[in-house]
């Protein structure tokens, strides 16, 4: 069997993984306790598993890239373990941009739903239902209105 530090290089080399996954990862391969603790601090000191880095970069790639719902990809950090205040701690640090990401695609979700000839209603069904809250489309539609 392989060291609990070279399989986690392995495991996180595919993608990065933050400190619990990782975790758990290694505890179901039943690595010992001791082996697990000094694994990760080796692998935190070199900056290979940082859940604040994590949470930056999936922050950026899944909200800002991609344009999904701030609750959408919140509860995936939460799901991944990552502590929850560094989550609202990354979140802030990015506030501007995500409103201004967020707003950006609900205004390009509103386009295409109203060249398909889709009410007002269904669209704000639609993007409700994709996770986008009403408080912020009604932002966007009051920008519209201006």
């Amino acid at each position: 069997m392989a060291s609990a530090t070279e399989y986690s290089l392995k495991y996180i080399n595919l993608y990065p993984k933050t400190e619990k996954e990782l975790r758990a990862k290694l505890m179901e391969k039943h690595y010992g306790e001791e082996e697990i603790e000094k694994t990760i601090t080796y692998l935190k000191r070199k900056n290979y598993v940082n859940d604040e880095l994590y949470c930056e970069l999936y922050i950026n790639s899944q909200l800002i890239k991609k344009g999904k719902p701030l609750y959408a990809v919140k509860q995936k950090l939460l799901q991944k373990w990552v502590d929850k205040t560094l989550v609202n701690k990354s979140l802030a640090q990015y506030k501007d941009e995500i409103d201004d990401w967020v707003s950006q695609t609900i205004e390009k979700l509103i386009q295409q739903r109203k060249k398909k000839g889709l009410e007002w209603f269904e669209i704000i069904q639609k993007l409700m239902m994709r996770g986008y809250s009403l408080e912020l489309i009604k932002k966007v539609l009051n920008k519209r209105e201006e």
